[in-house]
Formats: C-alpha cells, sequence, structure tokens
C-alpha cells in the first residue's frame, strides 16, 4: 500500500498492490497538503453470515519507507514513543487465537506479519 502525493497536484492517491506487485488506485483524498503526519493501516474482515466465519487474511508488512522529494526514499523512523509505530488487535479477545502479529526479523529492514494464524504477538511498541 501506498499513498502518493505528486507536486501541484491538491490530492493524494491510496493506491494497493496485489501479491503481483501490480498497483490500484482505491481512493482519491482531496488534500493540497504534501506533508502527512499519521498514517493507519486498517484489516478488518466483513461477513453476511449469522456468526463470525473468522475468514483467513494475512498482510506481510516490509521495510516501511516515506519518499523525501530530492532525497529519495528513506526508512520510516523507528520509535520508542507511545502512539507511533503500534501494533493493536481489536477485540482484544480475537488475539492470539483467531489473529496476531509476528516479527519476522530482528535486523534492518523491519518485517512482519499480521495474520489470522502463525502469530503471537497481540501489541507491539515499538514496531521496529
Amino acid at each position: 500500500m501506498e499513498l502518493v502525493h505528486y507536486s501541484g497536484q491538491s490530492w493524494w492517491v491510496a493506491r494497493v498492490y496485489n501479491t503481483s506487485g501490480s498497483p490500484t488506485d482505491v481512493a482519491q483524498i482531496n488534500d493540497s497538503n504534501a506533508r502527512i503526519y499519521r498514517a493507519m493501516d486498517y484489516s478488518e474482515e466483513g461477513y453476511t453470515e449469522a456468526t463470525d466465519p473468522h475468514l483467513p487474511m494475512a498482510f506481510y508488512h516490509w521495510n516501511p519507507e516515506y519518499m523525501s522529494w530530492g532525497s529519495g526514499f528513506q526508512q520510516w523512523p523507528s520509535s520508542s514513543v507511545v502512539g507511533r509505530n503500534n501494533l493493536f488487535t481489536s477485540p482484544s479477545g480475537i488475539c492470539p487465537t483467531l489473529y496476531a502479529a509476528n516479527v519476522l526479523s530482528s535486523g534492518p529492514p523491519p518485517y512482519w506479519l499480521a495474520a489470522s494464524s502463525g502469530g503471537n504477538i497481540c501489541g507491539l511498541n515499538p514496531m521496529f
């Protein structure tokens, strides 16, 4: 996933990549500000059944970066400040039996998995 703002535009584009690396623009955010102060990534299971079918899902997060025009891509800063680079599961009762995370490497670049199986981490700060 990426958020993109090009010079001279008065909007941002939210872009999602599939497993083959092909992008799809999924939203336009009308804001001319060229700086982002907070980014959040949510996943949610939707269903029409009477009870939750607990559909499997997995999101691999690897090496988050941001573009600094003129300097290129920069590593997203790690943070020990509460409220930055966090992982939360909600409601808390779904973790770790139905949903959890797993840090897949301890050194750079940061790499973690948030999924319906394979993890045991319910909350994390700092993320890396």
